[in-house]
């Protein structure tokens, strides 16, 4: 996760609550990292763990398969394949 978080990344778009970045591994693998910004709310964990459980069941071609997420202090993140 902190090469991750420290590696290069190209923005792929942007919308009010998060920011999407194509990040790559060492090994070449690309991944979707989709930064999530702060909610208003008073309970961020129920929220950013409703996101999880919505992106991780959910299956269209269109939508990449959520390959992990972190929660840190600083960042919440939602992992993709690319």
């Amino acid at each position: 996760m902190e090469t991750l978080l420290k590696g290069s990344a190209y923005i792929l778009g942007a919308t009010g609550s998060s920011i999407v970045y194509k990040a790559m591994l060492a090994d070449g693998t690309a991944l979707a990292v989709r930064r999530i910004g702060e909610s208003g709310g008073a309970d961020k964990l129920k929220d950013f763990e409703a996101q999880v459980r919505a992106v991780a069941w959910f299956r269209h071609p269109n939508i990449l398969q959520l390959r992990s997420f972190y929660w840190g202090a600083d960042e919440k993140l939602l992992i993709h394949d690319y």
